[in-house]
């Protein structure tokens, strides 16, 4: 995954995410939408054979948009690794981790306990 910020200012960043599909932009769509200072955040709808999303936010000012992508991706973490964890617990056998780093799971993992 390869994120790239197409344009900012102080009220408004658009970046642009390689190589995920629709499911990842989704998540931290819906996390933005709850950030405070958060105005609007929109996903433009990915080519079906190109694996490129567009992400526009935009803020009311008072935060930097940059902080508020970093906030609403590390509350993605941690919802995503919840779920992780209990589909674990429930399915013990079933579900594997298959990412690119099982320590970096893993630290993602630790960090959503430390919250609960």
């Amino acid at each position: 995954m390869n994120v790239k910020i197409i344009t900012m200012s102080d009220s408004a960043i658009q970046l642009q995410i390689d190589g995920v599909d629709y499911s990842v932009s989704d998540i931290i769509h819906k996390e933005l939408l709850g950030v405070r200072h958060v105005k609007f955040a929109g996903v433009a709808p990915p080519h079906p054979l190109i694996k490129i999303i567009t992400i526009q936010i935009h803020t009311d000012g008072s935060s930097s948009p940059k902080e508020l992508v970093n906030e609403a991706i590390r509350m993605s973490q941690k919802r995503t690794g919840e779920l992780l964890n209990t589909a674990r617990q429930t399915f013990p056998d079933a579900v594997k981790f298959s990412g690119p780093s099982a320590e970096g799971q893993k630290n993602i993992e630790q960090e959503a306990a430390v919250r609960s």
